[in-house]
Order: C-alpha cells, then structure tokens, then sequence
C-alpha cells in the first residue's frame, strides 16, 4: 500500500474505532463535594432578671408624716425614684460552635442599662389649711441634715413651699426638692426642718408663734430586681 493510500485510510479507521468503543474521550475526574455547613440560628430574645443598684428613701419607723400645729397640717413623703432604661450594655460573648464548623462564630448578648431619672431627693409635700387665717410660707426656712450635719441644697428645690400661699379651709401639694444623691453617702440618715412656720398672729399681722415641723427618713443604696430582654447578634472572629 502506498503513503497516499495509509494517510487516506487513516481518518476511516479512526472513525472504525470510535464507532466500536475503542477510542474514549476523558475528562478530569471531579473532586466530591463537601457537604453544605449546618445552620446556626440566633437565638431568639429572652427574658432575664438583672439586678440593679438603686437609690431607696423611706421614713423612719419613729417618725410621723402627718403633723399638726394649731390647725394647719402638713404632709411630708418621700417620692420614690425610677429607674430609666438608657440604652444596650454589651454582656460579653460565647462560642457558638466550639468544636465544629462555625468555631469562629460567637453569640454576643446585649442587656438594657439603666438610669436613675432624679438626680436629688425629693418629696411631697401636703398642706392642709384648718385655721382662720391664710398660711404664707414666706418667712419659714426649710433645712436639710445629712447623717447629723446641715447640708445646702439648691434654692429653687423649696422656692416654692416658701412663698406658698394657702387660703383657710383649703389645701395644696406641691414638690420640693432636698440634696443631690452624688453628695450623699450610700447609707445614712436624712433629717427634713420646716422651721419658723407662723401658726399664730393677730389681726394686724404680728406673729403670735411660730413652730418646727421635723420629719426623719432612711436613705440606701439597694439592689432592684428588674425583668429585662436580652438580645443576641452573631460576630465572626
């Protein structure tokens, strides 16, 4: 056979071989896939009991928060103190998956902060006019002990007590505002004066007695259980 006739012959016996299976295309073998990660939810918010430091004002057992003088009475309570949420503490983080495929995921949880929304004691204050005469607060001067010493406090906490006006047989409430928690020790007594309170006077004016009204509390610093919500968010590390 000559050149011409092999080279001629040579695409009809590949075509030969194809046909019966002898020649195979190959292709790269195919690593196997890894199968998809497990899923990690969030977890969902929770409810948590927190414990908070809190101011705590109460009277003291001896003394009377009512009191009468010639017929004007007067009514002295504590007003409690709140507590405001003021935002997100972070409360540290856990692994998510220690030992697994999310080793590098943690769940970060998140707390409310809070705030005491009163930044000095403060009290009630109820008058109650039983005399024939129209009771001025002008005049009186209101005074605050801490742990057995005089303290000063802020003019505009018992302005208004001082130039109250309270006609007979009527009554008025009215606020007053006592020393700034920051200067107080986290236990101690609190002692409150109205002193030189006219109760009596003549006709023309002139002062016949004056009188102190004296009213003694208990001040703490406490812990406050509070139910809060605590939130979780995912951080790759």
């Amino acid at each position: 056979m000559t050149g011409i006739h092999r080279y001629a012959l040579a695409p009809i016996c590949a075509a030969a071989l194809l046909a019966a299976g002898c020649i195979v295309n190959q292709s790269p073998q195919q690593a196997p896939q890894a199968p998809p990660p497990p899923k990690l939810a969030t977890p969902p918010p929770t409810e948590v009991t927190m414990t908070v430091e809190a101011p705590t004002l109460f009277p003291h057992p001896a003394s009377k928060p009512t009191q009468e003088a010639d017929g004007l009475v007067i009514t002295v309570e504590p007003v409690p103190f709140e507590l405001a949420e003021t935002g997100i503490r972070n409360m540290g983080e856990i692994p998510a998956d220690p030992d697994g495929y999310w080793n590098r995921l943690y769940w970060r949880k998140f707390r409310p902060t809070f705030k005491v929304t009163s930044d000095s004691l403060k009290f009630q204050v109820r008058i109650v006019n039983n005399t024939g005469r129209t009771f001025r607060g002008y005049g009186m001067r209101v005074q605050f002990n801490v742990a057995g010493r005089t303290v000063a406090t802020e003019p505009s906490g018992t302005a208004e007590i001082e130039n109250l006006i309270v006609t007979p047989r009527t009554e008025q409430t009215i606020l007053i505002y006592g020393p700034k928690r920051a200067t107080l020790p986290n236990d101690c007594a609190v002692r409150l004066f109205f002193n030189d309170v006219i109760i009596k006077a003549d006709a023309d004016g002139n002062v016949l007695s004056k009188h102190t009204f004296d009213w003694a509390f208990n001040y703490a610093m406490k812990p406050v259980e509070k139910k809060v919500t605590e939130t979780t968010e995912a951080v790759m590390r």
